[in-house]
Order: structure tokens, then C-alpha cells, then sequence
């Protein structure tokens, strides 16, 4: 029983691997299949502490990243509490979590409003 124990627990997902429909279960312990960018049928093994939102159908996991951190295509979601994910330089896809921004978002029709952090 130990050993189909310890050959399931080796089959879980580990730490950004892709997990699949928000299954939490699919992650090792104490990480959850959240999201990370637009795609709403994108799922990776993350972290969570204080991640979950209200979705169209239930609570759903995000995979937040630090200040400073890369994000996902302006997904502020994608941040912790009181970061957004902004633009900060010529690249225009590259992306970061930031709590200081400037006031006048990029506007991109693709994306909507943009922070541009500072």
C-alpha cells in the first residue's frame, strides 16, 4: 500500500508543470492547477496563498507572482493583491507584476487597458 502510495505521489504534476481543468488533484501536495493568462483551458501547477476567484462557474485557482515577476499578457490576475501586470519596456510582450504604475494604461485592442509600470 506504501509503494502504490509513493508511485501515485510521483505522478503528480510538480511546481509550472501544465495540470489539466483546474484538477487540483493532478498537482504534488500543497500546489494547485490554477490559471496564469487568458486562456480559460490553461491550467499549471502553482503555489497558492490567497489565489482563488470567483469564476462564471465556481471559484478558480490563479497562479499569482510576485512583484517584480513575469505575468501574462496583462492578465492582473495573473499578480498578487495590489500588483498589476503591466508593460515595462520596448518588448511589447513582455509583462511584470508591479505596484507602480503610471495612470494612462496603454490601450491595445487586442488586450484592452495595459498598466505601464514604473
Amino acid at each position: 500500500a506504501a509503494a502504490a502510495a509513493a508511485a501515485a505521489a510521483a505522478d503528480k504534476d510538480k511546481l509550472g508543470d501544465a495540470c489539466r481543468n483546474g484538477n487540483n488533484d493532478a498537482c504534488e501536495g500543497g500546489l494547485v492547477c490554477g490559471r496564469y493568462n487568458r486562456d480559460d483551458t490553461v491550467f499549471q501547477c502553482c503555489g497558492c496563498d490567497n489565489c482563488d476567484e470567483q469564476g462564471e462557474h465556481g471559484p478558480v485557482f490563479w497562479c499569482k507572482n510576485a512583484e517584480g515577476d513575469q505575468c501574462n499578457e496583462g492578465e492582473n490576475k495573473n499578480c498578487e493583491k495590489g500588483s498589476a501586470c503591466g508593460r515595462y519596456n520596448a518588448d511589447p510582450t513582455a509583462y511584470k507584476c508591479c505596484e507602480s504604475y503610471g495612470d494612462e494604461p496603454e490601450i491595445r485592442e487586442d488586450l484592452g487597458s495595459v498598466a505601464w509600470c514604473k
